[in-house]
């Protein structure tokens, strides 16, 4: 995994992104790089089932997507998308996040967690029902009302590539960021008509972030804990 640091780019466990994976069956791995990207690849190097995706401009997380799309090409099945700051996650959790997916038949799922301290995530809108997803709003552009939900966006979907491949173009960037935000994914392919489907994440912690020092420190605090948490189950 690769963060940006106080002091730049640093190598954070780069392995993690395919020992996390290696338990999942993957037709292709496509990373999506930009700010440093040549140091990001040459600690990738000798690992040539990697595809790479160059983001040149920084504009938002969709605009990711839509730079990984010419290698994706004609690709039929699920895309899952991971975010490359999360060392903590498990290949237990994405196992989880797809089986759901599947069995819901949506178009897309997301992955979320709920935080005591949700600030700087995207909250997640749920239906009236609360089985539901209606949408996700960043911080930057939310109401009072939506900065008090607890339920945020981990980042993490799975999408059934032709529903995400139709509805990239859609995508703007009006607004508080100026930002093509893949999270508008979710109202607009249910404004199409398809299904999208929401699972909160039992431990929130494999989800945090890691994108400063003091960031990684609690990180590499609460390693060591889920490791054995999980050896005593």
């Amino acid at each position: 995994f690769f963060f940006q640091a106080e002091d730049g780019i640093r190598d954070y466990k780069v392995t993690g992104v395919q020992t996390c994976a290696l338990p999942i069956w993957v037709a292709r791995t496509v990373v999506v790089i930009g700010h440093q990207r040549e140091a990001v690849q040459a600690a990738f190097t000798g690992r040539p089932a990697l595809e790479w995706a160059v983001q040149a401009e920084q504009r938002g997380t969709g605009h990711a997507c839509m730079m990984a799309e010419p290698a994706l090409g004609g690709f039929a099945g699920t895309v899952l998308v991971v975010c490359g700051d999360t060392p903590l996650l498990s290949a237990t959790t994405l196992h989880a996040l797809l089986e759901r997916h599947a069995a819901s038949g949506a178009q897309v799922t997301v992955l979320s967690m709920r935080l005591a301290d949700p600030k700087g995530y995207g909250r997640v809108v749920r239906t009236p029902d609360g089985e539901g997803i209606a949408r996700i709003v960043e911080e930057k552009d939310a109401s009072p009302v939506e900065k008090a939900i607890d339920e945020v966006n981990s980042g993490i979907y799975a999408f059934d590539h032709a529903a995400l491949s139709g509805i990239l173009s859609s995508l703007t960037a009006n607004n508080a960021q100026g930002e093509y935000y893949l999270t508008d994914t979710v109202s607009l392919l249910q404004a199409r008509g398809a299904k999208a489907a929401v699972w909160c994440a039992e431990d929130p912690r494999e989800l945090l972030g890691i994108n400063t020092r003091s960031e990684e420190h609690t990180s590499e605090l609460q390693s060591p804990c889920n490791l054995v948490c999980r050896l005593l189950l």
